[in-house]
C-alpha cells in the first residue's frame, strides 16, 4: 500500500524514466532469449574466485 502511494506521487519525469527503463529491459530480455524461445544464461553467484561466471544451459527451446 505504501509502495503504491509512493509510485502515484512520483514526479512525471521519474515515471517516464522508469517506464522507459522497463521497456528497454524487456526488449533486451527478448533479444537474449531469442523471443523467449531459449532460457537466459544463469550466473554462478558462488564462484570460487569471487567473480560471476555464466553457466551455459542447453540451447533447447522451452517447451510449455
Amino acid at each position: 500500500m505504501l509502495d503504491g502511494w509512493l509510485l502515484l506521487n512520483l514526479d512525471i519525469h521519474s515515471k517516464i524514466l522508469g517506464i522507459t527503463w522497463l521497456i528497454v529491459g524487456v526488449i533486451y530480455l527478448l533479444f537474449l532469449t531469442k523471443g523467449f524461445k531459449q532460457r537466459p544464461h544463469m550466473a554462478d553467484l558462488f564462484a570460487k574466485d569471487g567473480a560471476f561466471e555464466s553457466k551455459e544451459e542447453s540451447e533447447e527451446p522451452i517447451n510449455l
